[in-house]
């Protein structure tokens, strides 16, 4: 009796116009998404909202904005790669500095990306304390490297949350954490199972 819940978008990501980047467009679609969710699933089911980089991002904001109502439905939240800021992952994730500004330049001309959007950064502070929150980041990862995943768990833990887990994969891509290597798939399906073992016990 365990739902996920995980918004597809490849449609709408492919649209460069509609690139917002964690903006308000991806979290309003994450929020309404939930919610019609949360009308169909019967209360005796466990849910765990899941997000990927970009959808890491928008779910940490999403839960950070959530109605206790709707916070109360949630057991669990597991995040791959979320970047803390969007001018800091793409300062982070190039070689030579300029190519981070033309990035960021891109995102404002012809995307929808807002400078003064709410970012995950922004978002842990405001996350509820009382809702377990798991990451997922790896080493050789160069889109969103750890390091700005680590900020985010570092102000939650200084938050005193009490449930934030962290695994940290020593082989997997940016895009395949979960998948391209034999020994990070174990180490996945490990955390994952201990995961729900603590969190999402059958009710």
């Amino acid at each position: 009796k365990l739902w996920y819940f995980r918004i597809e978008s490849t449609t709408y990501f492919n649209v460069l116009s509609n690139w917002n980047v964690g903006g308000k467009d991806d979290v309003k679609q994450h929020s309404a998404g939930f919610k019609e969710m949360v009308q169909k699933v019967d209360s005796d089911k466990r849910i765990v909202l899941f997000g990927p980089s970009r959808g890491a991002a928008t779910t940490l904001i999403s839960v950070s904005q959530m109605p206790r109502e709707l916070l109360e439905r949630i057991d669990l939240v597991i995040v791959e790669a979320p970047f803390d800021t969007v001018p800091s992952v793409l300062k982070k994730s190039v070689v030579v500095p300029v190519f981070a500004e033309i990035q960021l330049w891109l995102l404002e001309i012809i995307g929808k990306y807002d400078p003064n959007q709410v970012s995950p950064l922004d978002a842990v502070a405001n996350f509820p304390l009382d809702i377990p929150v798991a990451f997922v980041t790896s080493r050789p990862d160069r889109r969103v490297p750890i390091n700005n995943t680590k900020s985010l768990i570092e102000q939650l833990r200084d938050r005193k949350h009490e449930n934030v887990h962290h695994l940290m994969l020593e082989h997997s891509r940016h895009s395949s954490m979960a998948v391209e290597h034999h020994h990070d798939q174990k180490r996945y399906f490990e955390f994952v199972e201990m995961l729900y073992s603590k969190y999402c016990p059958p009710k």
